[in-house]
């Protein structure tokens, strides 16, 4: 029989999602945020939507080994960005097939479009040297599992997909203990914010939910949650955060090494009390970043590393929309609370990038339910939500496959 996805390894890929390299990208890729408004457009690329889908499908089958970055600095913003996308799309690779053996057929033809999106990914960045081992390994043994989704071979891509979660490890360790330190206060951008954003916060709630998973019996999410901490604390400590964001970032680190005790020690109920200013914090931090820092923040809106972290930021954002009215329809009251944030970022993203020309129809699209999903969340008419959401249409999927198949082969790496 042949190694099945575990629950062990579908909660160690969330170790290695977005939490993975968001350190040092792009993130003060913004003019100011203004209310709800269609999306600026930045410089332009292709924009032949019949062409969508055909750089990653004419991509070769055969694993092409990684580019090695010639100079420290000269692609990386761009390589980090595209690093976090690749973790994140491994994380989704690996749910979509174990949801495909739980009987969803439509997660099998969404995991054969994940590793689309890896193959060309890994195929077209330039990898700093410190990560050239794991990505090459990651590369050549994403082929198997292409071609076992393609023979709906389950067993085949899950024995492939257990090699890849050991060398997913082995790329988190190398950038978390090698590569985070080696450039701490390396005379860099100042657009690194959006990026360590991102994998803070993604951090934070994994360590908040592993600690509730562990609360309910599950004693491997223990481990999991030790290593989120650290992952926490190299953010913290190697990091420069601005000014808008330095009240709860010290917050967190103030909170944090009480949460380490407990974890360590076992304590279930010294980590709960611990962790909860820690949580409102986290809290405070994504208030503080999208309605300060964002709102603030000037730079290259048009740089490719930025264009790739508000991509997806916004992506993540829609999709939370979404699942959190479903919920709200299903009688969650929270997650109304919750879906009126999601909103606010949802716009906040959408205007404070300059999107290339290419991706305007979709980001308009998307800008144009802002308004209308506002009020009726405001007015707490779930039907009327629904009903501008419906008007999304296919938006963001449209704009998932211009990035991968059009921009991501075009300017992007281009960027030199």
């Amino acid at each position: 029989m042949q190694p099945a996805v575990t629950p062990r390894t579908m909660q160690r890929a969330g170790i290695a999602s977005v939490t993975l390299t968001v350190l040092f990208l792009a993130a003060a890729c913004s003019q100011p945020a203004q209310t709800s408004q269609p999306a600026r457009t930045g410089q332009p690329v292709q924009t032949d939507q019949t062409q969508a889908g055909g750089a990653a499908a004419q991509a070769p089958q055969t694993a092409a080994p990684p580019r090695t970055m010639m100079s420290p600095m000269a692609s990386l913003e761009v390589v980090h960005a595209t690093y976090v996308d690749v973790a994140g799309n491994l994380a989704d690779l690996r749910s979509r097939v174990a949801r495909w053996e739980q009987g969803d057929a439509g997660s099998l033809n969404i995991a054969k479009e994940k590793a689309e999106r890896l193959r060309a990914l890994l195929r077209h960045a330039t990898w700093p040297p410190a990560m050239t081992g794991p990505v090459t390994k990651i590369a050549t043994a994403l082929e198997p599992v292409e071609q076992a989704l393609k023979a709906q071979d389950l067993a085949a891509a899950q024995q492939q997909l257990d090699a890849i979660q050991e060398y997913t490890e082995d790329l988190e360790h190398d950038f978390y203990d090698t590569w985070v330190p080696a450039h701490k206060g390396a005379p860099l951008s100042p657009m690194t914010v959006h990026a360590g954003y991102l994998d803070l916060s993604a951090n934070l709630s994994g360590l908040r939910s592993h600690i509730a998973a562990w609360e309910q019996g599950d004693q491997e999410s223990l481990g999991i949650a030790s290593e989120k901490a650290e992952r926490i604390e190299a953010l913290l400590h190697n990091m420069p955060w601005p000014g808008p964001l330095a009240e709860p970032i010290e917050q967190i680190e103030t909170g944090l090494p009480a949460v380490v005790k407990g974890l360590k020690a076992k304590d279930m109920a010294a980590t709960k009390q611990a962790l909860a200013p820690v949580s409102e914090a986290a809290h405070d931090l994504t208030h503080d970043f999208y309605g300060k820092w964002m709102a603030q923040a000037k730079g290259m809106t048009s740089d490719a590393a930025c264009v790739q972290m508000a991509y997806l930021d916004l992506s993540a954002n829609v999709s939370d929309l979404r699942a959190r009215i479903g919920q709200w329809e299903q009688g969650d009251e929270a997650s109304l609370n919750t879906a009126k944030e999601k909103i606010e970022r949802v716009n906040a993203v959408l205007t404070h990038t300059d999107w290339p020309e290419g991706m305007t129809a979709a980001t308009t699209t998307i800008a144009a339910v802002v308004q209308p999903v506002e009020q009726a969340l405001k007015a707490k008419d779930v039907a009327a939500a629904k009903q501008a959401l419906t008007t999304m249409g296919e938006a963001p999927h449209d704009l998932t496959h211009v990035f991968y198949d059009k921009w991501l082969m075009g300017p992007m790496m281009q960027t030199p």
